[in-house]
């Protein structure tokens, strides 16, 4: 079994670890994925934020010199649906878990959009 976690690293970076170590500890698999953009990530994430952010086709360096948390997120969210979907398509995870409060249920939500198993966006 294998889980993509979803985390601003930056401000939800030790709540991360702690999920994902609860998760290795019981076998599964974790990808974690790096939504954040305004401070330092507290670990690097399995798929960075400048990841993200490519995938996007955006800069992170240039939205993040705005120190503007909302725009980010709408940069960011047409990336999140594709690589959830390829992942799942390809067999490499089974379910996507996302970090934080509305930030992070707008991220989860947007991610797993094109998954069997989502919630609509």
């Amino acid at each position: 079994m294998s889980v993509y976690l979803l985390a601003t690293l930056d401000t939800k970076g030790a709540e991360a670890a702690l999920v994902r170590d609860r998760f290795c500890a019981l076998g599964v698999e974790v990808t974690v994925v790096d939504t954040g953009c305004i401070g330092e990530p507290a670990f690097a994430g399995d798929i960075t934020r400048e990841q993200v952010f490519q995938a996007a086709h955006t800069s992170l360096d240039s939205l993040c010199q705005r120190r503007d948390r909302e725009l980010p997120l709408r940069r960011q969210r047409p990336a999140r649906p594709q690589w959830c979907a390829r992942a799942f398509a390809q067999g490499r995870v089974d379910g996507v878990l996302a970090l934080g409060g509305s930030a992070g249920t707008t991220i989860g939500t947007a991610a797993c959009a094109r998954c069997p198993w989502a919630c609509p966006s």
